[in-house]
């Protein structure tokens, strides 16, 4: 391999690293070495070469890249910029701050993966970003399974987040409301959770645990566990208050889910509405720096998820459609980087 890419990212089981690992798929697919770079070393679980970050200003060449996914020391931009040019960015809108603006304007290319976060960089002056919605590295597509007679959703809440991201609670006020026994919901969450997400649990654990129609699951999977395990699901819920990448949306698309999340970026821009899931209004209720964080409307929610589970042919419908948004995204993405990269290499 002629050249190398430095991908500073934290390396262990999330959104991040998938990320990476679909950048360095498509380096490797244009003989260009990958080299992961780190600021403090973290969870290891994919084998790969390392390097230390304040070690690349000696060893970076001309026609190096460097891609960062989470923001690296300024000092350390400054001198890798002197070293290459080829320098990348992946916006988290969630972590954007204005005052970085000279960092950013550093940087050759700068992605942003939801409309929103790209139309707020374009107001602040910032003239090298790039709308990329982003994809999921080796998360194969799964078949399409036919429903049973109950309907079978999944919400996976993780850690919750930040302010209960997840939205645990609405969720589970959605159950409160709806009556009916024609569903089964899989609650899927850490055993770390966030204090705010804890709360709500702790808050609703009688009635969880009394509700026969809800499974409580707290338990950590790898990778193809969690991956065979979606696949038993018929309906998605994502009433996520903020998010950044999408994940469970994409992870929920993969697995050939209709899903339920807001009419809110970059929620809307994964599910759209009434063809592969449901985008329920919902309203502004914080911020965390320039973002907004919103709340799924209750009432709306409860509507549109029994005209969902009442018609089940308009819910195998949106499974089928799940495949459409995944390979457009696909293309567009691994298009866009292998002519980038190819660029570089001549």
């Amino acid at each position: 391999m002629n050249y190398n890419i430095y991908l500073y990212t934290p390396w262990c089981e999330q959104g991040l690293s998938y990320d990476a690992k679909a950048i360095e798929q498509i380096a490797i697919q244009n003989n260009i070495q990958p080299i992961i770079s780190f600021e403090k070393k973290r969870k290891i679980i994919w084998p790969c070469k390392f390097e230390k970050t304040k070690n690349i200003k000696n060893l970076i060449k001309k026609n190096d890249i460097f891609f960062c996914f989470e923001r690296i020391p300024l000092n350390y931009i400054k001198q890798i910029f002197d070293r290459t040019e080829n320098i990348y960015l992946m916006i988290n809108y969630e972590y954007y701050s204005r005052d970085l603006l000279p960092y950013y304007k550093l940087f050759k290319k700068v992605f942003c993966k939801s409309k929103y976060a790209y139309e707020q960089c374009k107001n602040d002056g910032l003239d090298n970003v790039i709308y990329m919605p982003w994809i999921l590295w080796n998360f194969p597509i799964a078949s399409v399974k036919k429903l049973n007679e109950k309907v079978k959703i999944i919400f996976n809440g993780g850690t919750g987040g930040y302010k209960d991201r997840r939205n645990l609670e609405s969720v589970i006020n959605l159950f409160k409301d709806y009556k009916n026994n024609d569903v089964e919901l899989t609650i899927k969450l850490t055993d770390n959770l966030r204090r705010w997400t804890k709360k709500i649990l702790n808050e609703n654990y009688s009635f969880i645990k009394k509700d026969d129609r809800i499974t409580l699951i707290q338990q950590m999977m790898n990778r193809n566990e969690y991956i065979d395990f979606l696949k038993h699901f018929d309906v998605n819920l994502c009433p996520s208050k903020f998010e950044g990448f999408g994940l469970t949306l994409l992870e929920g698309l993969h697995s050939r889910l209709a899903s339920i999340t807001i009419n809110q970026s970059p929620m809307n821009e994964i599910i759209i509405h009434n063809q592969n899931g449901i985008c329920v209004k919902s309203e502004v209720i914080d911020q965390i720096r320039h973002q907004n964080i919103y709340n799924i409307n209750r009432e709306e929610f409860f509507n549109q998820f029994k005209k969902l589970i009442s018609n089940p042919e308009r819910i195998m419908n949106m499974k089928e459609k799940t495949v459409s948004k995944i390979k457009k995204n696909y293309i567009f993405f691994n298009r866009f980087f292998m002519n980038e990269f190819n660029i570089i290499n001549r």
